[in-house]
């Protein structure tokens, strides 16, 4: 019986490290989508108003990832945590 829940806690810490992962994924995915708009701002012309869309841009993209980002680290510290818990039982 003990050895049933050893491997359904390890089971759910592992599922945990997933999620942690496919959230990075998810943040260098869409730096995709974030880097053409900030790269794109070293060949424009001096033009304010571009250059203020090209941010627009780039931190509308930039917000997904930086919540992708924070998704992936708090799991990823929970997931070390029920991984000590575990080593403690």
């Amino acid at each position: 019986m003990q050895l049933a829940q050893g491997r359904w806690r390890l089971a759910i810490t592992t599922n945990h490290i997933y999620t942690s992962t496919c959230f990075a994924l998810a943040g260098l995915g869409l730096t995709i989508f974030a880097a053409p708009y900030l790269i794109s701002v070293w060949s424009m012309p001096d033009d304010p108003i571009l250059l203020q869309q090209q941010f627009n841009h780039f931190h509308f993209w930039g917000l997904f990832r930086a919540v992708a980002q924070i998704l992936s680290f708090f799991t990823c510290v929970f997931a070390l945590s029920k991984v000590f818990e575990l080593e403690k039982k």
